[in-house]
């Protein structure tokens, strides 16, 4: 069973909720403009069943996100990240819970160039994941950043992240069970359907935590945003695991206000 530093690291690691417009674990390659910001605040509950040996294990994994990001230049964003997981598992009728994990995180989405229709963006990240309930060594502080590329062919956009993430961590059972360097790769695709409603969807991969398998976990995600006002817009969606190191669905949904 992976730990929770683990749990939360494997729910970012695609950039990071975590961390781009939900339902998409793909960030996108525009800034808000100077003076604009939102807040965005977003919950996943995530099922999975793994067998192993004949022997099934099935666990749900949930998420409190929130994230408020602010345009202190035309193409210069500051993001400001948060995240709470938690979850349980049940293996031959025997259930166990995991403590509490917390995950914050400092970004700057910094647009660097734009050339026929492309726009080229960098994410510098640098955050910290720990464990309220833990050990001093239950910590794990981590840097890293995004490329990102994005293309408009109206109606449908397309953007591209390659990322890489470097976790410290302190705690020695992390640092012999788990990678410190993660890269992941995805795409997405979003359809302006109406004035007020997107079509989007996401697929990637990334570096598999656990050292004892090479085996690279793959994704799929898709779902809806719509905007109900100028300054407000909900999102639903799902994320499906493509082989078995991945979580094997995740729920989404998240509200954005915008000011």
């Amino acid at each position: 069973m992976k730990s929770v530093i683990a749990s939360v690291i494997a729910s970012c690691l695609i950039t990071a909720p975590a961390w781009a417009a939900t339902p998409l674990l793909t960030d996108d390659a525009n800034t808000l403009g100077t003076g604009k910001g939102q807040f965005e605040i977003c919950g996943r509950v995530g099922f999975d069943r793994d067998l192993t040996d004949g022997i099934a294990t099935k666990s749900t994994t949930s998420q409190i996100t929130s994230a408020f990001t602010y345009g202190v230049a035309d193409p210069v964003d500051l993001v400001l990240e948060f995240a709470r997981t938690w979850g349980t598992s049940s293996t031959v009728g025997v259930d166990s819970s995991e403590p509490d994990a917390v995950d914050f995180k400092i970004s700057s989405k910094i647009k660097v160039y734009e050339v026929g229709g492309y726009t080229f963006a960098l994410r510098p990240d640098l955050g910290y994941s720990y464990m309220p309930s833990g050990n001093a060594k239950d910590y794990a502080p981590f840097w890293g950043g995004v490329l990102i590329v994005g293309k408009q062919f109206e109606p449908v956009s397309f953007n591209v992240n390659l990322g890489y993430l470097h976790y410290n961590y302190q705690s020695e059972a992390d640092r012999e069970g788990l990678r410190p360097d993660i890269w992941s790769a995805s795409i997405s695709a979003a359809w302006q359907a109406t004035k007020d409603l997107q079509v989007v969807a996401d697929i990637g991969t990334g570096t598999n935590l656990d050292k004892t398998t090479s085996e690279m976990p793959v994704f799929s995600c898709a779902g809806l945003i719509y905007s109900l006002t100028e300054y407000l817009d909900i999102a639903a969606g799902a994320k499906f695991g493509l082989n078995k190191p991945e979580t094997d669905i995740t729920l989404q949904s998240a509200l954005v206000l915008k000011f």
